[in-house]
């Protein structure tokens, strides 16, 4: 399906599961990518990794979307426009949200990863997928679909607007209230708030960037001691968790990984892995950063063109060694990591 077709078939409830479903040999460099079936419907999918891959460049109006086994091979999901992004991987990696901007505003694409089904959706704001479900986040909504009709569920008001993170498995919905002043959680079946976490002390804000584990959510606090240095900080969904930070200063997202891992964000579009208990950059200097689980960090290095990666890999924090999962120009991915 070509760049303008996707553009017109926008308003429609839903294609075909044949529109994605070409055969791999008609797919400009897929030939390559070994079919594979995807995990099972509820199951806890640790290092399966949606990727969009392109033949040439980033704007080739030739890109694909993928999903990676992490222990090597792909299955070709269907063509995305040169603009878009991964948004989430639901935790079994049934379903991947690719998301992209347009003038009349966001468009939302959900792909069911068995059938190659694609949903459009036109909603604002952040979107995360939990189960069978799609949740866009704006200020002041939170709106849930289903991602297997593109049917609405439900809407609540929130008091939010500052950075948002559904927990795993759909339970709970964090979002950082304005200015980040504080962070507020809601319980989503009942649609309530259940609590409010107020910033810790010195920190000037504080946001949601993600889950930790199965009962704590990050925050990214910012330091008060410099422009530009914040630190990542623990809490429960739905109890008080002891004051613990999880990265030092500086790093802005943690893994819970054995050892502990964390990410710091270039300024040029760029991410290094940093070891927590030395404070030291390791492993390579990722162009496209999917996520960490167990030891492993899964993700597109940067190779001698800058902030570009011709293939995913699969980097183990203890034996400093790599495997390689999948070559092609790889331009976005995200990882099944619990986060």
């Amino acid at each position: 399906m070509s760049h303008n077709r996707i553009r017109a078939l926008v308003g429609s409830i839903a294609l075909s599961a044949t529109v994605g479903g070409v055969a791999l040999a008609g797919m400009p460099g897929a030939q390559a990518a070994t079919e594979l079936s995807v995990p099972a419907q509820g199951s806890k999918a640790l290092g399966w990794t949606a990727v969009i891959k392109h033949q040439t460049g980033a704007y080739d109006n030739q890109g694909q979307l993928f999903l990676a086994s992490p222990t090597g091979g792909a299955k070709y999901i269907g063509e995305v426009s040169d603009n878009a992004g991964i948004a989430d991987v639901s935790y079994d990696a049934r379903y991947v949200a690719t998301v992209r901007q347009t003038s009349t505003g966001q468009k939302v694409a959900v792909w069911n990863t068995s059938t190659r089904a694609l949903r459009i959706l036109e909603v604002p704001g952040k979107i995360h997928l939990y189960a069978d479900k799609v949740v866009a986040v704006t200020a002041t909504q939170a709106t849930t679909y289903s991602a297997v009709t593109g049917a609405k569920l439900s809407s609540f008001a929130i008091n939010g607007g500052f950075g948002s993170t559904v927990s795993p498995l759909g339970g709970s919905l964090v979002v950082g209230a304005p200015q980040g002043k504080s962070v507020n959680v809601y319980d989503m079946a009942t649609q309530r708030l259940v609590r409010t976490v107020d910033k810790p002390q010195p920190y000037e804000d504080c946001k949601p960037v993600g889950g930790f584990d199965a009962t704590n959510f990050q925050m990214l606090c910012s330091v008060p001691s410099g422009f530009g240095a914040w630190q990542v900080y623990a809490e429960g969904y739905r109890t008080a968790t002891p004051e613990r930070y999880l990265t030092p200063v500086g790093l802005d997202k943690a893994y819970n990984t054995s050892p502990r891992l964390a990410r710091q964000s270039g300024g040029d579009n760029t991410v290094r892995t940093y070891d927590v208990a030395t404070n030291r950059p390791v492993g390579p200097t990722w162009a496209a950063l999917g996520g960490a689980y167990g030891s492993k960090v899964i993700g597109g290095p940067v190779t001698t063109v800058p902030q570009t990666a011709t293939s995913l890999v699969s980097w183990d924090a203890v034996t400093k060694t790599s495997t390689t999962l999948m070559t092609g120009l790889i331009t976005a991915a995200k990882t099944v990591d619990g986060t």
